[in-house]
């Protein structure tokens, strides 16, 4: 058994949302599933070139090794749909994904300024420092209305840019050891956002 508050939640998303058409993802188009390798490679530097570099540290570091950067495109992010109300994540969850939101709107809640909301903007980099660091969410992030963000897969750009090696694995763990004693220094607590 439910409660009727929650059962009534459940009703209200089910009826605004079922049945609702959504924009087309890649996943969505069998098609290109079929294409080559080397062309989908083309189509993600493409998709997701100019957001990567939206953030600092990787635009700044994106002349060390661009085919690096080629391949975090290619297989580190992914979009995804949301519908209204539906949850990114919530509060004391482990971060593996830096979201960056594309289109709608969205709502954060953070545990340290209960029961403040934050509305997020479009092109925000979402709990960023799970790159840098162990990130647990500090907070609870929703979609309000139907809305878009593309996911990018901390293990997997970690993976990629260990097995790249180098020069720009000496930079990215520059940064990571400078964010960590940021992150020390203001007592390991902070916002998602």
């Amino acid at each position: 058994k439910i409660s009727i508050n929650l059962g009534s939640m459940i009703l209200k998303f089910f009826d605004e949302n079922y049945g609702k058409k959504r924009d087309l993802q890649e996943k969505d188009i069998a098609f290109l599933k079929d294409i080559p390798e080397s062309m989908r490679i083309c189509l993600h530097e493409e998709v997701y070139r100019t957001l990567l570099r939206t953030n600092p540290v990787f635009d700044g570091t994106f002349h060390i090794s661009e085919m690096m950067y080629v391949r975090v495109c290619h297989q580190a992010l992914q979009e995804c749909q949301l519908l209204p109300r539906e949850d990114v994540f919530v509060d004391r969850t482990k971060a593996d994904y830096v979201r960056v939101t594309v289109s709608g709107s969205f709502m954060y809640v953070s545990s340290a300024c209960w029961p403040n909301l934050i509305q997020v903007s479009d092109s925000s980099w979402i709990s960023e420092a799970a790159l840098w660091i162990e990130w647990e969410h500090s907070g609870m992030l929703m979609a309000e209305t139907q809305a878009q963000l593309v996911q990018l897969d901390c293990d997997r750009v970690r993976s990629l840019v260990a097995e790249e090696g180098g020069p720009l694995l000496k930079c990215l763990r520059t940064v990571a050891i400078f964010y960590a004693h940021h992150a020390d220094t203001m007592g390991g607590t902070g916002s998602s956002i």
